[in-house]
């Protein structure tokens, strides 16, 4: 078995990642250099974006970057969000982790 230490050390071992589950299509998402807030991520069937995140973060040892954007919410009045998105390393974990034929369009 493949460990991630021997490629991305501090991260437990490499597993895949199922496609069809609401982490693998956020993390797809993320993999695929898409940058998501808790309303785009309704979209992908995500009710608790942050709460995904921080468990891909666990579970995977990915860093997920975080920016602070105000966009309208109900009503027209502005809310404030948090927006994810995966540098260029950890974006190339999250490809190794979903598997090279379900990032092809990474």
């Amino acid at each position: 078995m493949l460990h991630a230490e021997q490629a991305f050390p501090c991260a437990g071992p490499l597993v895949r990642v199922r496609s069809n589950t609401k982490l693998g299509r956020i993390l797809h998402a993320l993999a695929a250099g898409k940058s998501l807030n808790r309303f785009q991520a309704e979209h992908l069937g995500d009710h608790c974006l942050h709460s995904t995140v921080s468990a891909i973060e666990r579970r995977y040892g990915l860093r997920v970057d975080r920016r602070e954007e105000t966009v309208p919410g109900y009503a027209g009045h502005r809310t404030r969000v948090m927006r994810y998105q995966l540098d260029s390393e950890n974006r190339k974990r999250a490809i190794a982790l979903l598997g090279k034929d379900q990032c092809a369009a990474a």
